[in-house]
């Protein structure tokens, strides 16, 4: 099986963030930024792929399927923009799988507020 590299980028951040108008919102987005990109890591190893950099806490990732072990998160800990983060993924890795489960996490968010 050959092995092919994925790089990842999820932004615009800064125009996101600055939208901000107290420090709760701060707060807000910037883990609505990391809990995205934790949905974009946890895709890649449900494909079998491997995140390289950054190293990421697996009872994070675990989390986000009500299977952590410790308390859950109270801070966004994974980069909420990671330009050059690598992942060693399969030959048949497929990058709009990973497009598709932030888009359908987001889209949760926002019904389950609604």
């Amino acid at each position: 099986m050959s092995q092919q590299y994925f790089h990842f980028t999820l932004g615009p951040v800064q125009s996101f963030v600055a939208q901000a108008r107290r420090t709760r919102d701060f707060w807000a987005g910037s883990f609505l930024l990391s809990w995205l990109s934790a949905v974009a890591m946890q895709a890649v190893i449900k494909q079998g792929g491997e995140i390289i950099f950054p190293t990421v806490d697996n009872d994070y990732l675990a989390w986000l399927e009500n299977k952590g072990q410790r308390k859950a998160p109270s801070q966004g800990c994974v980069p909420n923009r990671f330009k050059g983060g690598l992942a060693k993924v399969p030959a048949d890795f497929k990058p709009e799988d990973v497009v598709a489960s932030i888009q359908l996490a987001w889209k949760a968010l926002y019904f389950t507020r609604a």
